[in-house]
């Protein structure tokens, strides 16, 4: 397909950065990231070209670089342009919008990497907020930011956060998904394994 729509499109058409975006993306999962990280820098370029800096399918491809760079342990890159992303995304879609709180996790857990704590806390929470605000106390993301902050207080051995976050975690989870679910057993065992330390 990426062939086909350079040929059709040419090398500067957003088909053709789409293209670019998929093959990266399967690249990623193939752990062969050099070779995703200088397409998915292609279809940045052509995007930029074609939308602009303040468009969202620009900030996708600027995350998806972010990532890159993050699992490459290159973190002053990934900072650079998870901040490019959190800024477009606030003027885009505001900051009442599950994609503004995906960013933010991100942050936090670059923070986190970068053994940054109080920042990587503070987009953590913020993330929470954004996360009840848009979607609920009864949506399965804001269960997953809960028990995120749980692992994140528990491994900064701030145990009674941590069982905070996982209780509340786990009252979610049953009332969504029931007492039966991986993902309810999930936080059984973080809560043990909190109890054990």
């Amino acid at each position: 397909a990426l062939g086909i729509r350079k040929e059709i499109f040419g090398d500067g058409h957003p088909h053709y950065a789409q293209s670019l975006n998929a093959v990266a993306s399967i690249l990623t999962e193939k752990k062969e990231y050099l070779k995703a990280e200088k397409l998915y820098e292609q279809a940045r370029i052509i995007r930029k070209e074609a939308y602009g800096e303040e468009h969202s399918l620009y900030a996708n491809i600027v995350n998806n670089l972010g990532r890159i760079y993050l699992i490459l342990r290159e973190y002053e890159k990934a900072e650079k342009y998870y901040m490019e992303v959190l800024l477009i995304r606030k003027k885009v879609l505001g900051n009442s919008h599950p994609g503004y709180a995906d960013i933010l996790q991100s942050l936090g857990i670059l923070y986190d990497n970068m053994k940054e704590y109080s920042k990587a806390e503070k987009y953590y929470l913020e993330e929470l907020s954004v996360r009840r605000r848009v979607l609920g106390e009864n949506h399965p993301d804001y269960a997953s930011t809960l028990n995120s902050l749980g692992i994140f207080y528990e491994n900064m051995k701030e145990y009674s956060k941590a069982e905070t976050y996982y209780l509340e975690t786990l009252s979610v989870r049953k009332r969504i998904l029931g007492e039966n679910h991986p993902h309810y057993a999930n936080v059984l065992y973080n809560l043990g394994i909190l109890y054990k330390n």
